[in-house]
């Protein structure tokens, strides 16, 4: 292991924990970086690093999508289950929104 890489290591561990320290505040992203000196972009720029290098570990896997039949949309509602959480939507339902809880829920 070279000294770069030791670095690069070292800098991911401090962002794992700078992250989870924000999200176990409880407040909001923009407030707890004020808050504690960090840059908001610099912050989100970790975030988006650090899932990346979960999902390519395969520590996160990667959510498939099923085809909806766009027959079945005018008749019932969409469900969507993971282990004990279930969200339904009407069928009216405009799909940015679904598509932006769905990416909330990926966080």
């Amino acid at each position: 292991m070279n000294v770069q890489s030791i670095n690069n290591d070292i800098k991911t561990k401090q962002w794992m924990k700078t992250i989870k320290e924000c999200r176990e505040s409880g407040l909001p992203v923009k407030t707890w970086c004020k808050q504690n000196n960090v840059c908001e972009q610099t912050y989100y720029k970790w975030l988006k690093k650090l899932r990346t290098m979960a999902v390519e570990s395969g520590a996160v896997p990667v959510p498939t999508f099923v085809p909806v039949d766009q027959n079945n949309l005018k008749k019932e509602n969409i469900i969507i289950t993971k282990g004990d959480v279930r969200i339904e939507f009407s069928c009216h339902t405009d799909i940015k929104t679904i598509t932006n809880i769905i990416g909330a829920l990926l966080c």
